[in-house]
């Protein structure tokens, strides 16, 4: 009687081909996790180059809108020097034939009489009053007005009696406004109420 040898490799070969049970042991592919890891680094190194991309778009926009501050803020400061220069020329243009009629006044008036003289300095105030009213120049109205900070400029307070306070009873220098905008206070004498046996501003005059 023969034993069978169980350490007999082609006895184990041998069974396994006559049961048909021949199995061959699956091994995981290397390739496959190794292509799971690059595909992984590609993505990162794609989104590293996308923010660095955005980034960079950032930078140059920022210094796009900076050149276009400072073309703008030229442009402005040659805007404005020109407005001035045009404003300026058109002021003094304007005030030409007021010297003109200055220069013939003063050369004529040696031979004329005060009348002649008074008419004349009347004539050349008119037009100058004219030009300047044309460029938008027009006086302020103080007189017999309450006294507004936004306009005057107070020199001198005078007892007045009858006369309410803090009105404006004459001017030292009349005031101008350059459209809307205040171009010179006018500088003006203002009433007060006046002290017991204070000699007021009518008392003077009548006496």
């Amino acid at each position: 009687m023969k034993h069978k040898d169980k350490n007999n490799p082609n006895q184990h070969k041998e069974q396994s081909e006559q049961n048909g049970n021949s199995t061959t042991p699956e091994i995981p592919d290397p390739v496959d996790e190794k292509g799971t890891g690059s595909a992984n680094d590609i993505d990162g190194a794609q989104a590293i180059a996308k923010l660095q991309y955005q980034l960079n778009e950032e930078k140059n926009s920022r210094i796009r809108i900076i050149a276009e501050y400072d073309n703008y803020r030229r442009r402005t400061a040659q805007d404005l020097l020109r407005i001035n220069r045009e404003c300026t020329e058109q002021v003094v243009s304007s005030l030409l034939t007021v010297l003109d009629d200055f220069d013939r006044f003063l050369q004529q008036s040696g031979s004329a009489d005060n009348a002649a003289l008074l008419h004349g300095i009347t004539l050349i105030q008119r037009k100058l009053t004219e030009q300047l009213t044309g460029l938008g120049l027009k006086p302020i109205n103080s007189l017999n007005q309450p006294f507004d900070v936004q306009f005057h400029e107070a020199v001198a307070q005078q007892p007045i009696a009858g006369v309410p306070p803090d009105t404006v009873v004459a001017e030292a220098v009349r005031g101008y406004m350059l459209r809307d905008k205040v171009l010179r206070f006018a500088k003006v004498v203002v009433s007060r109420e006046p002290e017991p046996n204070e000699v007021t501003g009518d008392e003077v005059k009548g006496g």
